[in-house]
């Protein structure tokens, strides 16, 4: 179990959907999503300072910290990341 799972940079596209088609969501009903901790990965990410930035983020429920039932986190971030 991850609570964010992060590539490197590659320039070589095939290796990269490679690595999308590889990827499988599993499990459920363990809501809410560490949406900050994800997003504090792209920013720290290693990025060329000239580089078009583009994140896209996929999940299937609320960040931890907004009063959802059943968090585990209710403070925030399961890392405990501010940006």
């Amino acid at each position: 179990m991850y609570i964010t799972r992060q590539y490197p940079f590659d320039s070589d596209v095939s290796a990269f959907k490679a690595k999308l088609a590889n990827l499988q969501a599993n499990g459920g009903g363990d809501r809410p999503e560490a949406q900050c901790d994800a997003f504090a990965a792209v920013v720290n990410a290693g990025w060329k300072d000239r580089a078009t930035k583009v994140a896209i983020l996929i999940t299937d429920s609320p960040p931890h910290g907004i009063g959802e039932d059943e968090d585990g986190f209710p403070g925030g971030c399961p890392l405990y990341v501010t940006l």
